[in-house]
């Protein structure tokens, strides 16, 4: 069998192999996972004798080619097509874009392809939501939108940055344009710490507390309203400053 992953979407197609390889784990979990780089000297003549060679125990095999385009398609082909019809022999080759014609195998209607391309700004925008979920983290309007308009079809550069976020880093280039709505929806939401506290300093870099803590209370639901009640209590009884009931807010 061969697997035949291409296009710019480098995330979603690395995690396409991913979940082959996962799949032939749950199949086969005493067998590893070979990976041939075709660049080196040695690389073809390692994976031809992987595709050859004969076990005494099991004899399916699995292996992932990497820099198959630096190959010549003659030096290749024949290794190729002993796993195209197998059943016991799986490659998987993952590139960035089709590979030229003189690779004349992955014309083969036998070979399973899967294209990635780019995905279209709906589908990017449903990938961050997704990708943002598996991570716990909760991305304002403003922070997607900067996030689509920052990396565009770079899934990988994307997806990196919402790494970042989820082990703690600062999403202050993603609040949003920095003016008070967006700073104000940002302390409000239900966004971890690191990303409400950016949003606190610079509204208080700019704004009075008492407005700030105003302005929050007047629209709270019905849960933080009471609670920014018990705050106002306690700031006028002079048990509480305003910048303190902030913090509180942002934690």
């Amino acid at each position: 069998m061969i697997i035949y992953l291409y296009g710019p979407d480098a995330y979603q197609r690395q995690e396409k192999l991913h979940w082959y390889a996962e799949k032939f784990k749950e199949k086969h979990s005493a067998l590893t996972i070979e990976h041939f780089d075709l660049t080196e000297t040695n690389g073809i003549h390692k994976l031809k004798d992987f595709a050859t060679a004969q076990s005494l125990f099991d004899n399916f095999k699995f292996g992932v080619l990497n820099n198959i385009a630096e190959a010549e398609p003659k030096d290749i082909d024949g290794i190729l097509r002993l796993s195209l019809d197998s059943k016991n022999l799986t490659l998987i080759v993952s590139v960035d874009k089709e590979l030229p014609k003189t690779y004349k195998i992955f014309g083969e209607k036998e070979v399973i392809r899967h294209e990635f391309e780019n995905p279209k700004p709906a589908a990017l925008a449903a990938l961050i939501r997704s990708e943002a979920a598996k991570r716990s983290l909760q991305l304002l309007p403003a922070a997607l939108d900067t996030l689509l308009k920052t990396y565009g079809g770079d899934t990988w550069g994307l997806i990196t940055e919402l790494d970042k976020l989820a082990l703690g880093g600062s999403p202050e280039p993603f609040i949003g344009e920095q003016n008070f709505f967006a700073l104000a929806n940002a302390l409000q939401s239900d966004g971890p710490a690191s990303y409400k506290l950016p949003a606190l300093e610079r509204l208080l870099m700019n704004n009075e507390p008492a407005m700030i803590f105003n302005f929050l209370a007047s629209r709270a639901d019905s849960d933080l309203k009471t609670k920014m009640a018990d705050a106002d209590v306690a700031i006028k009884s002079g048990k509480l400053e305003y910048e303190e009931a902030l913090l509180s807010l942002a934690l």
